[in-house]
Order: structure tokens, then C-alpha cells, then sequence
């Protein structure tokens, strides 16, 4: 899993990051993403969990978005992708 943008959103200030999830396995799998939102001062704004569906040996471009409003800048970490 690795983030490939970070961005908040102009009309409703909450962040979202892109990333690629990657199933090398030779079967499909679910993944259970996680994805923690950091603002300017390295305050934790959130942290979200998504569900990735991807068929083996493929990769899947997914965007996770906060609900929480962010001011300024942000960091967006990918912290866990459990598969299933």
C-alpha cells in the first residue's frame, strides 16, 4: 500500500488521500485499510478505514476521506492494510 496524494478538499475543508493497494497473492483478497489524517502542528485529525476489493495479482487505486474538517496543510499515512 503506498500513498500517492494528499489533499484537502477547498469547499469542504476535509482530507483525502489517494492511494495504490497492491494484491500480490495469487487469489483475491479484501483489504482493510487504514489511514491516519495529520495536520500542519503534527495533531492527529483522524484516522479512517476503508474496505479494498482486489483481484489477485492486481493493483487498486482507492481515495479514503476524512469527516473531520481540516485548517491548512495535512499529511495523509497509510498505518495498516490488513488482508482478509
Amino acid at each position: 500500500m503506498k500513498v500517492i496524494g494528499c489533499s484537502v478538499d477547498t469547499a469542504s475543508k476535509r482530507p483525502s488521500a489517494k492511494l495504490v493497494v497492491t494484491n500480490s497473492a495469487a487469489r483475491d483478497f479484501s483489504y482493510l485499510i487504514q489511514v491516519e489524517f495529520i495536520d500542519a502542528s503534527d495533531a492527529r485529525i483522524e484516522e479512517v478505514q476503508d474496505i479494498a476489493d482486489i483481484a489477485a495479482n492486481q493493483k487498486s487505486n482507492m481515495t479514503v476521506q476524512s469527516f473531520e474538517e481540516a485548517n491548512g496543510a495535512v499529511k495523509c499515512q497509510a498505518t495498516k492494510a490488513q488482508r482478509y
